[in-house]
């Protein structure tokens, strides 16, 4: 056979080999691209909840600045000058109460010493605490919901994303299968492995025995690159976790949206959990088939 039909005959088949190719390349785009949106999502739904607790930051300044006003007003109002002597005492010993120790360095330390400063700060405090607390906004869309409905709406969001990823991880393996087999077909698997894995991130294909570098932690990189697939899972576990341990002070406002949310959200971390180790199962998957074409490929005859 002529050389130029040979070496026009063998572009042919890589082309058509690149295109398999592209397409799986795509497929883990897609996949790499929802583990994004998904850990994106976590990430603010579990800022939202690591604020609204009882002893997050926010609240917890809050406390103290209310309990620095207590100490504030009882200093104030020690130093009337008709104030009983009995009246000061008691509000001398209330001072030096343990309970109002941190409330009293709280002034010391910030120099405050006029009611009207700390008033200002406390309703300031209180009103963030209100709008941003309490009431959340939803990033990009700018809808306002309670904090309560936390784990509902987060739930839903989540379970969605990771069903959206299960059909991706599927797509990614089946698209890996069609793509090797049409390699080792036209006798280009090496070529398609060395092209297909250089465009991976979260799955770690193999090092082939012909490259310089190995990778010896090969085994412990996979699998925290699939265990990301379960921060929503845990992330809302939290949340859930939360609402049941404060479910008291839901009560004290609606006993019977407290309830229901409370129940869906225990419902939707049961399904996330179930769908999750879908896809963990489907990405474990997508790495043995990678181990699998690795084996084959080394044992395959260079070109």
């Amino acid at each position: 056979m002529p050389v130029e039909p040979l070496v026009i005959r063998t572009e042919l088949l890589r082309d058509h080999v690149t295109a398999y190719i592209d397409a799986t390349a795509s497929a883990a785009t897609r996949s790499r691209e929802i583990i994004i949106i998904m850990t994106t999502a976590s990430i603010l739904i579990f800022g939202a909840f690591w604020n609204s607790r009882q002893g997050g930051w926010f609240n917890r300044r809050v406390e103290a600045t209310r309990d620095a006003m207590q100490v504030l007003n009882l200093r104030l109002e020690a130093q009337q000058p008709g104030v009983a002597p009995e009246r000061r005492a008691e509000i001398r010993k209330l001072l030096t109460a343990k309970s109002f120790k941190r409330a009293s360095e709280y002034l010391d330390v910030r120099g405050i010493t006029s009611k009207e400063q700390l008033s200002n700060f406390l309703n300031a405090l209180e009103q963030h605490q209100v709008n941003h607390v309490v009431s959340l906004q939803i990033p990009f869309i700018g809808a306002v919901f309670d904090v309560n409905d936390l784990g509902l709406l987060g739930g839903v969001t989540l379970v969605i994303l990771v069903i959206w990823l299960r059909f991706a991880l599927w797509r990614e393996l089946h698209n890996l299968s069609l793509t090797f087999n049409e390699a080792t077909f036209h006798h280009e698997p090496r070529l398609c492995y060395e092209l297909l894995s250089m465009r991976q991130l979260l799955t770690v294909p193999p090092t082939l025995a012909h490259h310089e570098t190995i990778m010896k932690a090969h085994v412990i990189w996979s699998f925290f690159a699939r265990a990301i697939i379960a921060i929503p899972w845990l992330v809302h576990a939290l949340v859930v976790g939360h609402d049941l341990d404060s479910l008291k002070w839901g009560m004290t406002v609606s006993p019977m949206a407290t309830a229901t949310c409370t129940a869906v959200s225990i419902l939707l971390n049961f399904i996330l959990a179930a769908v999750t180790l879908s896809c963990f199962a489907l990405a474990t998957r997508v790495e043995r088939r990678w181990r699998a074409i690795a084996t084959l490929v080394e044992k395959a005859p260079r070109d």
